[in-house]
Order: C-alpha cells, then sequence, then structure tokens
C-alpha cells in the first residue's frame, strides 16, 4: 500500500486532488489544482487516475485517441499525461459541476419547476450531439456514452463528452467485433448481444438512451435491453424503455424507430 500511494505521490506531482467526480470500473475522476504553473492556462483541472492494473496499453490508446480528436468545445480536452509509471494519469479540463447524470439528480426540484426545462434538456442534447458527431467524424467509437460520462462545466452550455477508457478507432469494415464483457450492457444496441458487433450505429443508439436519461432527470435506465446469466454468457431480451413522465408526446416513443 505505501508503495502505491508513493507512484501516486510521484504520477501526481504538482497536481493537488481536491474531490472525487466519479469512480468508474477502469479509474477515478476528481476534480484537481495544480499546485505550480498551468496546463495550456489550466489552473483547475480534472485529473482521470487509472486504476493499478490497468494496462498501459489501454491508457495509450485513449492518449491517442483524445490526440485524434483534438478540440472540441463539447469534448472534455486532454492536457498532459502521464504514462511513465502506474498509476497512469490523465489531465484534463475542469468540469466543475461534475456529471450530468449528478448535477440532473441533485437539481431535480429546482428543474422540475423551471418552465424553460425542455429547452434546457433540448439544447444539452444539441450539444452533446455536437461532440458526438465530432467523434463519428474522425472514425471513433466512444462505446461507452451515458449521462455519467458527460461532464459539465456550466449548465446547459458547457456540456462535455469524457471518459473515453472504451473508444476505439474505427476500421474499414464499419464496425468492431468483440466478446460481450466489460461493457455497460444498459446502452449497448441489439446487434451486439445478436452478433457482437458494434458500429457508429451503436454510438446513435446509446445517444438515445441518454436522452431518456436526461428526460427522467437521472435515472438510470432498467428496462431494454433485459439481461439474464446464462452458464456465463450474457444474453438480451431487446425491450423499450417506458417513456418519460414527462411533456414528451408519447406517440414519438411509438413509433417503429424509437
Amino acid at each position: 500500500m505505501w508503495r502505491q500511494k508513493q507512484g501516486l505521490a510521484r504520477a501526481l506531482q504538482g497536481v493537488a486532488l481536491m474531490e472525487l467526480i466519479k469512480d468508474g470500473k477502469h479509474g477515478q475522476f476528481y476534480r484537481a489544482r495544480l499546485s505550480t504553473g498551468s496546463r495550456w492556462g489550466h489552473k483547475l483541472v480534472t485529473c482521470k487516475i487509472g486504476r493499478q492494473g490497468l494496462p498501459a496499453a489501454r491508457m495509450e490508446l485513449e492518449v491517442r485517441i483524445l490526440t485524434t480528436l483534438g478540440y472540441h468545445k463539447h469534448i472534455l480536452q486532454l492536457l498532459e499525461w502521464n504514462m511513465e509509471q502506474e498509476p497512469y494519469v490523465l489531465i484534463l479540463e475542469h468540469a466543475g459541476l461534475g456529471t450530468l447524470r449528478t448535477f440532473l439528480r441533485s437539481h431535480r426540484e429546482q428543474l422540475r419547476s423551471c418552465g424553460d426545462l425542455q429547452a434546457l434538456l433540448t439544447m444539452v442534447a444539441y450539444h452533446i450531439s455536437l461532440g458526438m458527431k465530432h467523434i463519428a467524424d474522425k472514425q471513433v467509437l466512444h462505446r461507452d456514452l451515458a449521462l455519467r460520462n458527460i461532464l459539465v462545466s456550466a449548465f446547459p452550455h458547457g456540456c462535455k463528452i469524457a471518459e473515453f477508457g472504451l473508444a476505439r478507432e474505427l476500421g474499414h469494415e464499419g464496425s468492431l467485433r468483440h466478446p460481450k464483457v466489460e461493457v455497460p450492457l444498459r446502452w449497448y444496441p441489439p446487434e451486439y448481444f445478436r452478433e457482437s458487433v458494434y458500429g457508429l450505429a451503436g454510438d446513435v443508439w446509446a445517444f438515445g438512451i441518454v436522452l431518456w436519461e436526461m428526460e427522467m432527470l437521472g435515472i438510470v435506465p432498467r428496462a431494454g435491453p433485459h439481461l439474464v446469466s446464462l452458464r456465463g454468457c450474457t444474453c438480451a431480451r431487446m425491450g423499450r424503455v417506458r417513456y418519460p413522465d414527462a411533456s414528451w408526446d408519447p406517440a414519438c416513443w411509438k413509433q417503429p424507430w424509437a
């Protein structure tokens, strides 16, 4: 344990952790302050610390993808990284309001009484879609789009796509095949369960689930797909999430593409 703490101290030299933003499967996100200097003019930052044992190649791929994506106002920008030793550390731009899921949950009553709620959520959805379009244009699959992976610097204009730990570069075949392990199944499309395939359409499906999460103000989807564990295999009976109990027109959720 002392060696881990000592390694963390070296990896975070010049960075003071302030508050845990999210505790993910492969790493933790913190609000942090740079104790010396700044990065690209940023004094406050977001710090992602990879979990012990996370392969270096996985973090290196995340760095490469974020570098490929470059700057976009609705994607959390990579500022610096430390891959010399575990734990591996990414320094990203600051998002002081935490995840969009946490923000919507903590402000639920206030938002419900807001007459402009639908306009605000539509604006957030539009900004997320712009970020996802940029990601798709760069031939990258995010593969982990969910409300918990949208960080907020200002609401509704400062919502930024984060967490590229599962992201992959898209090959000429237009989709990826991989086993059903370590993925957020509630956000994954039907073709993944049928054929172990994930393409750009999978990110579109996940965006639809994000819209549902937003309209439900941070509730985690519990319906469709209904997951069952059977002899170590993950099976799915695809169903639809119920439409939100809000001002959305229920008819649009009954369309064949809904």
